[in-house]
């Protein structure tokens, strides 16, 4: 069954006078500088292992071998709508609860390549909410060489010395220290302001 709404009776956006910062990463997703953590991440499915063992023991050209490439076909599209409708659950609530959203531009195909982070990178969604939050006109994409993990929010001292692995934030002049991902959320809101 189809509904029709009318374009003029759809609900626009209802303001918060709320701004949020978010900080894309590996250990949790998305950071935001509220302190709130999102970690999604949807890994191959058992069936999908399965399946992908059967195939390599069957033989080369037969039916069942086509059969088996159909289901894992299946069975990947199966993962990617889960991938499709987590992002687009947590990119309507991010459009939602906030007015303005700060985020910095980071190259998610870089992260791709190193050897630590590729296994999260892979079953992660955070490139399918980066790309569905840019078409908004309500956020900001700030350059990627902005130093927010590295710049004190409260003195504004810039820490040169601070290493992927230092999960928290430690300023040597002032003596503030918060997680780094919060850290870095909360420093994209102080930028464009």
């Amino acid at each position: 069954m189809t509904t029709f709404i009318d374009r003029d009776k759809v609900p626009t956006h209802v303001k918060t006078n709320k701004e949020i910062g978010i900080d894309f990463g590996c250990i949790n997703a998305l950071t935001l500088s509220d302190s709130t953590k999102i970690d999604i991440s949807i890994r191959e499915s058992e069936r999908l292992k399965r399946l992908q063992r059967k195939l390599e023991r069957q033989v080369k050209g037969s039916n069942n071998r086509n059969k088996t490439k159909l289901a894992i076909r299946k069975e990947y599209n199966h993962i990617n709508n889960k991938k499709n409708d987590i992002a687009n659950k947590v990119v309507h609530k991010l459009l939602t609860d906030f007015d303005l959203i700060v985020t910095q531009d980071d190259q998610l195909n870089e992260w791709k390549n190193s050897d630590y982070k590729n296994d999260k990178i892979q079953h992660s969604i955070i490139g399918r909410v980066k790309s569905k939050l840019k078409r908004s006109p309500r956020v900001v994409i700030l350059d990627q060489w902005f130093p927010t993990s590295k710049q004190c929010t409260k003195c504004g001292y810039k820490v040169d010395n601070l290493e992927v692995q230092n999960r928290t934030f430690k300023c040597p002049n002032c003596g503030l220290k918060a997680d780094r991902d919060v850290h870095a959320a909360t420093n994209m809101l102080y930028y464009y302001n």
